[in-house]
């Protein structure tokens, strides 16, 4: 059954909800050194062959409810995957591509 998940940063200044989850979505893990040096700049701690938790959605299935203004971006080249994570705390929220296209949530935090 499709629900509404909420999700925070790790100190709670951004929270929102992913709708209609997991029907909307696609939970994966990936291996691949771009999405574990996404998590390791933000601070995760991952030791060698440790995957990255992703949920794939679309951009109109996610809402910021709070501290929106907290977010921010980088990326580890001019047409890589863009990486959003929480300015206050330091934890990756979400991943997309730069034309935008899919964005996935790492490790969401649920509330």
């Amino acid at each position: 059954m499709a629900a509404a998940a909420p999700f925070r940063c790790d100190c709670g200044k951004i929270e929102g909800v992913l709708h209609a989850a997991p029907r909307k979505g696609l939970h994966l893990e990936c291996f691949c050194d771009s999405c574990r040096a996404g998590a390791l700049y933000c601070g995760a701690k991952l030791p060698v062959g440790t995957p990255v938790g992703l949920y794939l959605t679309q951009p109109e299935n996610i809402t910021i409810d709070k501290g929106a203004e907290h977010l921010r971006t980088f990326a580890f080249s001019p047409r890589g995957i863009i990486r959003w994570k929480a300015g206050c705390c330091g934890v990756q929220m979400f991943s997309s591509q730069a034309d935008p296209g899919t964005p996935s949530c790492p490790s969401a935090r649920t509330a």
